[in-house]
């Protein structure tokens, strides 16, 4: 754990990043922050009505198009401080595009480890961001010795977890400082999608920040969503457990194949720090299927104009099942934190959600702007 002088901290306004809350993180040299301009995402108030009041936080205006930009900022920053060349990251997606990025803008060597099959989508991306991208046949396990290996021999671990690198664990806390900025005020609840449970922690993490340093006087309650496969921390907050070794000990399948595949953890890495966060604010865990989760990625298009992967889109469909079990009230005030952008899952898309597109001649299309009710699906 890091140790920060909260009664020193200050924000700096001028900082268009997450570097404007440097006096919380754990760079000693400003010659060492690596940045693209990851923070700062919008808060939209939504239109869905979903039976609250409904915020949105865009993560997917990050500059790879996820959450992951302020943890690879953060981490890539403390390898250049470490003197570090050469980093290294076992990633199905998101992860390693941040890594990637954050690499190149270093001037360092990044390998990119990923579990074959992964995506082409993704990998094209690191690919073009000059990472070198090794598709591995064999499980996460073993891209995890090839990093232990790794590490021995002077590359940096980037994987987002924070046995891994607890440097990177630092930068998703900064959601929390910006969330009370741009509110004015703490959210009732905050809805975080849970994958390995490191960006829920690491929020709650912000908040309890802040209220040690007396900016805030309350915290909100912590909301995870799991895909219904992989709900590891909501069996564990029903049976009480509380240790790595009883959550391994559920045994759920890994080769369940799921489209929200960032949500495919059968055994959450940070799952236990998950678990006090959501305990020590009052908070719980909901399950959704890959079904709701693109129902809810449809209509949150519709209504907000905001293209979400589903795997940020399971946001919104629990906040639906809480509210219509009156878990949540219609006065509470509710931020959904969208993980990522639609963008970087458009073959996802195409095979989920079937759009129609029209073809017709120039002519039929001319009739078609006269007519005002009519409406393309």
């Amino acid at each position: 754990m890091f140790t920060y002088d909260y009664r020193s901290a200050r924000f700096d306004p001028s900082e268009q990043s997450i570097w404007r809350f440097r006096s919380l993180l754990p760079i000693q040299s400003r010659e060492n922050e690596v940045s693209l301009g990851e923070g700062l995402t919008p808060l939209v108030l939504s239109r869905l009505s979903l039976g609250c009041r409904l915020w949105l936080k865009d993560e997917g205006r990050n500059p790879t198009g996820s959450m992951k930009d302020r943890a690879l900022s953060v981490a890539v920053s403390a390898a250049r401080e470490a003197g570090k060349t050469r980093v290294i990251i076992a990633s199905t997606g998101s992860a390693g595009m941040a890594a990637s990025a954050y690499a190149a803008r270093a001037g360092m060597r990044c390998l990119v480890l990923v579990p074959r099959p992964t995506t082409r989508e993704r990998l094209v991306v690191m690919a073009a961001l000059g990472a070198e991208v090794v598709e591995v046949d064999g499980t996460f396990e073993d891209l995890m010795e090839i990093i232990g290996e790794a590490r021995r021999h002077g590359w940096e671990e980037l994987t987002t977890y924070r046995k891994a690198n607890s440097y990177q664990a630092e930068g998703p806390k900064t959601i929390a400082y910006e969330l009370t900025e741009q509110m004015g005020d703490v959210p009732d609840a905050v809805v975080v999608p849970v994958g390995g449970g490191g960006t829920l922690s690491a929020i709650w993490r912000g908040f309890q920040d802040l209220l040690e340093m007396g900016r805030i006087s309350r915290v909100p309650r912590m909301i995870g969503v799991q895909n219904v496969h992989f709900n590891a921390l909501e069996l564990a907050l029903k049976q009480g457990l509380t240790t790595e070794e009883q959550i391994l000990a559920l045994g759920l399948d890994a080769g369940v194949s799921v489209i929200t595949r960032n949500l495919k953890h059968a055994f959450p890495p940070d799952s236990v720090e998950a678990l006090n966060a959501l305990r020590q604010s009052g908070g719980m865990v909901v399950t959704v299927t890959d079904e709701e989760a693109v129902k809810a990625q449809v209509e949150l298009a519709r209504t907000d104009g905001l293209f979400a992967e589903p795997s940020s889109a399971v946001t919104l469909a629990a906040i639906g099942k809480l509210t219509t079990r009156q878990e949540l009230a219609p006065e509470a005030s509710v931020v959904a934190i969208l993980s990522g952008s639609g963008l970087r899952e458009v073959q996802t898309a195409m095979d989920t959600m079937h759009p129609v597109i029209q073809e017709e001649t120039a002519e039929a299309a001319l009739q078609r702007v006269k007519v005002p009710s009519t409406r393309l699906n």
